[in-house]
């Protein structure tokens, strides 16, 4: 998941603190998600993951737990499950292009997609309750 230009361009803005969440909500508010916009979701979504042990940290020098911790903490891991519709749907940019990618590797991709917002989902819940 943070292979891509646009994930480790989002984790390099983390680690140099220059990531600006109001730059993602404002992408989020357009007609169509820009596969920036729909990339950086799901990058913050595996960022939380492996935050808290869920997945295998980003290979990016100066990235920590304490710092995925600061830059995501429980009300931007909600408000980024609220995100999700917008990204995971025809018309994101992001779901678009894997899409086109072919069937299998779309089927792939949301399922890798989906797995990770269902562990969120559940990583929120065990954190502050139903």
């Amino acid at each position: 998941m943070f292979e891509n230009d646009s994930a480790l361009d989002l984790l390099d803005d983390i680690v140099l603190d220059r990531f600006e969440l109001d730059d993602l909500r404002r992408g989020l508010e357009e007609v169509e998600i820009s596969h920036e916009v729909g990339c950086g979701v799901l990058t913050l979504i595996e960022l939380t993951l492996a935050g808290h042990g869920l997945r295998e940290m980003p290979v990016t020098d100066g990235m920590t737990r304490e710092l995925i911790h600061r830059t995501i903490d429980g009300a931007r891991a909600a408000w980024l499950l609220d995100q999700t519709d917008k990204v995971l749907r025809p018309g994101s940019e992001e779901y678009d292009l894997w899409h086109e990618a072919g069937p299998e590797i779309f089927r792939e991709w949301l399922g890798h997609a989906n797995a990770a917002v269902a562990d969120l989902r559940q990583l929120r819940q065990h954190l502050i309750g139903p």
